[in-house]
């Protein structure tokens, strides 16, 4: 599918902080050299990494494939509408930090 390796979410450790910190450079960085910074968004990364590392967490899955195989809703790329309006998603505020759903709570991881 999309071909990462066993290293997927911070090497399947437990610690979702750091994995949100992780990914959270790797994507800003990428912006940042493709000349866009402003399309990085600190909460839309952070409640990605949360659905997916809840995800993991209930299936075990040995590889992101696998995790997609059981849960191909992962692939929807509106799925975050379900937890957020688009106005807060669009925030300035979004873009910088940690903003909570405004319509439906994130899974617990």
């Amino acid at each position: 599918m999309l071909g990462m390796d066993d290293g997927w979410l911070r090497d399947q450790h437990d610690d979702v902080a750091g994995a949100q910190d992780d990914v959270s450079l790797i994507i800003a960085n990428l912006a940042r050299v493709q000349g866009a910074p402003q399309k990085y968004n600190r909460t839309v990364t952070d409640a990605w990494v949360r659905i997916v590392a809840h995800c993991r967490a209930a299936t075990q899955p040995s590889t992101f494939d696998e995790l997609l195989i059981s849960r191909p809703w992962l692939l929807d790329k509106r799925l975050l509408m379900r937890h957020y309006t688009s106005r807060t998603l669009a925030s300035d505020v979004a873009r910088r930090e940690w903003v909570e759903p405004d319509v439906l709570p994130l899974p617990v991881v």
